[in-house]
C-alpha cells in the first residue's frame, strides 16, 4: 500500500455507526504505520480486543465515504470498515487493487 493519499481526511473517533466490515488485509504493524502514519488511536487493553493491541485509523474520503481501519497487531491483519459499504472507492483511495494477494474481501450481506 503506497503512502496515504492527501485526500484522506482524519475522522474523529469513535466512528459513528452504521459502518460495515468489508475486507481483511494482511499487513504488519510497521508496514501499516509506514503507509498511513501514526495510528489515530492505539488500544492497549487486551480485554477490549482479541487479546492483543489494536491500531486504529479513521478517514473521510472526498466522496463522503467513511473508512475505519483496525489492525489486530498479534495477527498482522487489518479490517476495513466502510460506509457506504462500497469497497472499490476505498481501494482506489489506498492505492490498492482488487487482485492484491493480501486483500480478502468479505462476501456481501443481504440488507433488508
Amino acid at each position: 500500500m503506497p503512502e496515504r493519499s492527501e485526500n484522506l481526511k482524519p475522522l474523529e473517533l469513535p466512528v459513528k455507526v452504521p459502518i460495515w466490515a468489508v475486507a481483511s488485509f494482511k499487513i504488519s504493524r510497521n508496514g501499516l504505520r509506514q503507509d498511513l502514519g501514526p495510528p489515530h488511536f492505539v488500544e492497549t487493553d487486551s480485554t477490549r480486543t482479541s487479546g492483543g493491541e489494536q491500531d486504529v485509523w479513521a478517514y473521510l474520503l472526498p466522496t463522503g465515504q467513511r473508512l475505519l481501519i483496525i489492525l489486530e497487531v498479534s495477527t498482522n491483519c487489518a479490517e476495513f470498515f466502510i460506509d457506504p459499504p462500497e469497497l472499490f472507492p476505498i481501494l482506489a483511495a489506498l492505492h490498492l487493487t482488487s487482485d492484491d494477494p493480501r486483500l480478502l474481501p468479505h462476501a456481501p450481506c443481504a440488507m433488508t
